[in-house]
């Protein structure tokens, strides 16, 4: 019986509080929207295969970073083969978990000497 007469002022009390919509007292700003050039990034590195799961291509980038190269043409995917690669980093998660997938806009051949030389290390 306490228990019934307590949630009832409770729920009396969260009910009783200001009816105005929270919008008109404090206007939400409009989304901010980040230009299509601050998005894209411009990397250098060499194609990877990794043998996991069946195996994929992977971008070991010459700061350090790993990527997941999307979309990615067939001439390119050749591990040894150094790309500066331009795309946009996309906010998604793989299977591999390698590093942040690369969504592929432009691709650049720098170096093509290594390509088969590669040892598979994870």
């Amino acid at each position: 019986m306490k228990y019934a007469l307590l949630l009832s002022v409770l729920a009396l009390v969260a009910c009783s509080g200001n009816t105005t919509p929270q919008a008109e007292s404090q206007p939400t700003p409009p989304p901010v929207e980040a230009s299509e050039e601050a998005k894209m990034i411009t990397v250098t590195g060499t194609i990877v295969f990794k043998n996991l799961e069946g195996g994929f291509i992977g971008f070991d980038a010459n700061n350090g970073k790993k990527y997941m190269p999307r979309g990615l043409a067939k001439e390119h995917r050749k591990p040894g083969l150094v790309l500066e690669i331009t795309g946009e980093v996309l906010d998604v998660l793989t299977f591999q978990q390698y590093g942040e997938v690369l969504k592929v806009k432009d691709v650049k051949v720098i170096d093509d000497s290594k390509v088969g030389q590669q040892s598979n290390h994870y």
